[in-house]
Formats: C-alpha cells, structure tokens, sequence
C-alpha cells in the first residue's frame, strides 16, 4: 500500500511538472511572436532605422495608434488627389514652420497628441516621438486644462457666428525642457513655456470617425518664471475687455 501511494504521488507531480513544462514553453512561445509582431510594426514606423532599436512595447502601441489615426485624418482627402502637389507642400512645410516661429499639434478631442511637428524640439526640447500619442494634460499645466478641454469641445465657438464655429485661439503652458540658458534638463526638471495656440476643427465624416483640433504653438516672450511671481496672464478684445484670464 505504500509503495503504490508513492507511485501514485510521483505520477502526481510528474504530471504537474510536465504541464507546468508546456506551460512555459507556451507562454515562452507567445511572448516570441509578440516580440516578432512589435518588430514587424516598428519597421512599418516612418522613423529613421537608428531611432527604431530604442523604443520598447509601449512606445511601438502609442506610435503606431498615432500613425494610424494620422492616416485617418489624411485619407478623408481622395487618394490619389494631387499627389504631386502634395509632394511640393511637404517640401514647403519647413519654410512654413521656420516663417512662422513655432510648430504644429493635432490633438484629438479626447486629448491625445496624434502628430507634433519634429521641430517642437528646437523650442520645448521633448521630441516628437516622445510626446505622440501621449495626453496633452500629461505635458501642460493642470490650471490651462479647463481651456485645452473647451476648445477640443465639439461644440466649442462663437454662438451665431459659422465661420468662427470650427476656429479655436488660446493659451497655454506646457512642459519645456529648454532652460533659458540653452541647456536642456530632464523631464522632471521641466519647467513651463507660454504658448499662443491657433487653429480648427476637423471632423473626419469618411472611415473611422475622428475628430481633432489642428493647431499651430508659437511661444511667447512671456517666461513661467514672470508667472511664479505676482503677474498673470489675460487676454483683451479691441476694446480691451477681458475675454480671458488665468485663474491667477
């Protein structure tokens, strides 16, 4: 009796050991073809080859929902339609950012940054890759929050006015991590830079549904240091009524 109860023992736990075996080797083998699928998707990134290497899974799922959103918000446009215009713009874009003085942002209404312009790191110091497909709350000042969320609101404008409707103008700070300086810290050393944001409403009525806000960030000379102290910042119609000021 308890040689047999040895016996059944020993196929017991050779048994457990031999499913916790296959176990592995199974959780082994899907954490491969994830790893394969994740490399598959980075080489489809339009990224430079040197840059793909460094992202690890959460960056390759946030940029490619990015890219893919992007894609969404592009093809609303017939395919096909003025490509080769459409090639000569690109290669006016940079002239456009350069004249203008700042760079370009499209936010969904829920507040994801699907696209940023690769120069905002001339004037934040975070690069495009780091911020895409992150929250703008994540990267501005919690008190300018209230005004992002108002103007990525649908049904945000001027009452009565069609052609003001899809228009959006504010201010915000967000997170830089350029000193005055020139040197460039760490994001946990960041501090905040005044930004004057212009631009609309696009709404996607082909393919997925989308919406977004396409605005265009020029920073102003006002620094986040004159805003620690005993200022704040408003915002005047031609007659120099208020229609806007910080909570300061």
């Amino acid at each position: 009796m308890p040689s047999r109860f040895n016996y059944s023992l020993y196929l017991s736990l050779s048994l457990s050991l031999s499913l916790r075996i296959m176990s592995c080797e199974a959780a082994r083998a899907r954490r491969r073809a994830e790893s394969q699928v994740l490399i598959d998707m980075s080489q489809l990134l339009p990224l430079p080859s040197s840059l793909r290497p460094q992202l690890d899974k959460p960056s390759i799922i946030r940029l490619t929902i990015s890219y893919l959103r992007i894609h969404t918000l592009l093809s609303d446009r017939e395919l096909g339609e003025r490509r080769e215009e459409r090639k000569r713009e690109m290669g006016e874009t940079d002239l456009y950012l350069r004249i203008l003085g700042g760079f370009v942002v499209v936010v969904a209404t829920e507040g994801d940054m699907i696209y940023l312009s690769d120069n905002i790191r001339e004037y934040m110091g975070l690069t495009q890759v780091e911020l895409m497909g992150h929250s703008i709350y994540d990267f501005t000042h919690p008190c300018d929050h209230k005004e992002i969320r108002d103007n990525l609101d649908l049904t945000a404008g001027v009452e009565g006015k069609a052609a003001n409707k899809w228009q959006r103008e504010f201010l915000m700070r967000m997170k830089c991590t350029v000193t005055h300086k020139g040197r460039t810290v760490n994001l946990r050393s960041a501090g905040w830079r005044v930004l004057q944001c212009r631009g609309c409403l696009k709404v996607c009525v082909s393919g997925p549904s989308l919406t977004c806000v396409l605005f265009t960030c020029q920073p102003l000379s006002l620094t986040h240091t004159l805003l620690h102290t005993h200022t704040f910042t408003s915002r005047h119609s031609m007659d120099m009524r208020f229609t806007y000021c910080d909570q300061r």
